[in-house]
């Protein structure tokens, strides 16, 4: 799910398939199911037209960017948590083309990606906002805070407010992701949410953790300044996320 979302940014207006597939099973063992994954990738990259960097996984398409790892031993080893398969296999191959992405007219072009110095964040109960604050006067870019629900923090430690509100006047980019494997940040719909926004906490919207940071890492290569690049973590670059409406 990292090296799919980093690709979806680095190329830049694709015109082909680019599917990433494996297997829980090794290819070698009886009970693989690698060659069904391989088969499946290779049928779709050369007969349809799916111009995304998907992940092909147990009969299913998903977008690159939307996908996440949820099973270390099953073989329905990936999701697609808030937007739906591009494609079913079974005794048919059924590709939604209303869900991907359209055909690029223009050449392809590759962004070269300079890795910025970007943390991630998991909130928990009992959560030292020093952490933040230590964080803040390293020479680091930016922070992914994975936060409760609809995009919460525990803003009755003010602490925690004066160390992310220092952090962004120090030039990080801080972006709010939610924990939940499902829904959206929603930074309006509760008091807490607005707290940490009125400090200039971005939206991460229905990204996932590794959009997000696959997102940062490509926006900071492009020299964007950092109001620049917290305007374009709302917006729909790659379909790594649902249009707020």
């Amino acid at each position: 799910a990292y090296s799919a979302s980093a690709l979806s940014f680095t190329l830049e207006d694709l015109n082909k398939p680019v599917i990433f597939t494996g297997s829980q099973i090794p290819l070698g063992q009886i009970r693989s199911d690698a060659l069904d994954n391989i088969i499946g990738s290779l049928i779709i990259a050369g007969f349809y037209t799916v111009p995304e960097v998907a992940i092909y996984f147990h009969n299913e398409l998903y977008r690159g960017n939307r996908c996440q790892k949820v099973d270390a031993n099953g073989f329905h080893a990936f999701s697609s948590p808030n937007y739906p398969p591009l494609a079913k296999v079974g005794i048919d191959i059924n590709i939604n083309h209303k869900l991907v992405r359209n055909f690029s007219q223009k050449p392809l072009r590759i962004q070269k990606i300079t890795p910025p110095k970007i943390a991630v964040m998991h909130l928990f109960p009992g959560f030292d906002s020093s952490l933040i604050s230590a964080l803040a006067t390293q020479s680091i870019d930016g922070i992914i805070l994975r936060t409760y629900g609809v995009g919460n923090a525990p803003v009755n430690d003010k602490k925690l407010l004066l160390a992310l509100e220092d952090a962004h006047n120090r030039g990080l980019v801080i972006v709010n992701c939610t924990q939940c494997y499902q829904g959206s940040v929603d930074m309006g719909g509760y008091e807490t949410g607005s707290a940490l926004e009125s400090v200039g906490v971005i939206s991460g919207t229905d990204m996932t953790t590794e959009a997000a940071l696959a997102k940062l890492f490509y926006l900071f290569s492009t020299n964007l300044n950092q109001q620049q690049i917290e305007q374009q973590i709302g917006l729909n670059i790659r379909g790594e996320l649902s249009p707020i409406l």
